[in-house]
């Protein structure tokens, strides 16, 4: 039996609706913003396969590394 999920959503890291640089003076500030958003992806990734669906149908775009995370999750 297939449990079928449908989201509405990305999973990505949110965006703002504002144009914003960000400066990265060293590499372990850059570190901590990737996991960061790692987490975040993680996050959202557990999230929905709480759910215990098997099968999900995205609306929206999908993050190459989320990909990945849910093939392991």
């Amino acid at each position: 039996n297939a449990k079928i999920a449908v989201i509405q959503f990305q999973i990505s890291p949110p965006k703002t609706d504002i144009e914003q640089n960000i400066v990265v003076s060293d590499y372990t500030m850059m570190d901590r913003i990737l996991k960061e958003e790692r987490n975040y992806i993680l996050g959202i990734i557990k999230k929905i396969k709480a759910t215990g669906c098997n099968v999900l149908l995205i609306q929206k775009s999908i993050l190459r590394d989320a990909v990945t995370d849910l093939s392991l999750h």
